[in-house]
């Protein structure tokens, strides 16, 4: 039996669904979700386990593909996917508002960085972003 046909965002919808998180709680967050789904066509499951590591290269910098490992994709088929710039943009403002780099990136185990942990390790942390939901 043949698989279901991912559903595919038009532009306009694209940019209605962008609009809209940016009106959230967390809006560079959701932003960045929407933009590894719509432009680097990553599914939930690789989205969620997706780490820091996978979207930098060796010095740290955004890479220009985005590693997509085994242990991630499905059906443990890893891909190696070239960068948007749309996406590039989202990953630095991420990345520069967030305590990743500085307490846990790289890290193989995920961006998730508790507001404890990183109290533990001696930053300040701001509630809204110690931790992505």
């Amino acid at each position: 039996m043949p698989g279901k046909q991912a559903k595919i965002l038009s532009r306009q919808q694209a940019a209605v669904l962008l609009a809209y998180a940016s009106t959230t709680r967390y809006p560079a967050r959701n932003r960045l979700v929407i933009l590894l789904s719509v432009n680097a066509g990553l599914r939930a499951g690789e989205i969620a386990g997706l780490t820091w590591d996978m979207v930098v290269d060796a010095t740290g910098e955004i890479a220009a593909v985005i590693e997509v490992r085994d242990c991630v994709a499905k059906k443990g088929s890893g891909r190696v996917i070239p960068m948007h710039s749309d996406l590039r943009s989202a990953l630095a403002e991420w990345g520069t508002s967030h305590l990743y780099h500085a307490c846990c990136a790289p890290r193989s185990s995920g961006w998730r960085l508790s507001a404890r942990r990183a109290a533990a390790r001696g930053a300040s942390v701001d509630a809204d972003h110690a931790a992505v939901h």
